[in-house]
């Protein structure tokens, strides 16, 4: 099992989880199809506290 976990804190200052699939290339095809509303959503949610490493 592959889940989906939302690049944030909740208000209980938990990982948001979004999704769970069986098969990896699933769970990667979801995030794509859901990109926009998890960024609305990640928006609307505490920062993580550690520091996320640049995408090159």
């Amino acid at each position: 099992m592959f889940s989906v976990y939302a690049h944030c804190r909740d208000g209980s200052g938990g990982r948001p989880w979004l999704h769970t699939t069986a098969l990896v290339h699933s769970a990667v095809a979801w995030t794509i199809q859901h990109a926009t509303e998890i960024r609305y959503f990640i928006a609307g949610c505490s920062p993580e506290p550690e520091v996320r490493p640049p995408i090159r």
